[in-house]
């Protein structure tokens, strides 16, 4: 819903299924740069810490 938000400029409240078709192609691009995800934020900085920023 963030990313949704933020590459369409409105807040999540106003965000309607329209935008949602709209902006999946910058959404999903986004989404292809992250590597992997973690199970938590705690996860994924403990990741950073072993294997560093990569």
């Amino acid at each position: 819903m963030a990313q949704f938000a933020a590459v369409s400029g409105k807040h999540p409240e106003q965000l309607t299924v329209a935008d949602v078709i709209r902006y999946q192609p910058q959404v999903q691009q986004i989404q292809s740069k992250v590597t992997r995800y973690g199970i938590s934020t705690h996860a994924l900085a403990k990741a950073m810490v072993q294997n560093g920023p990569f």
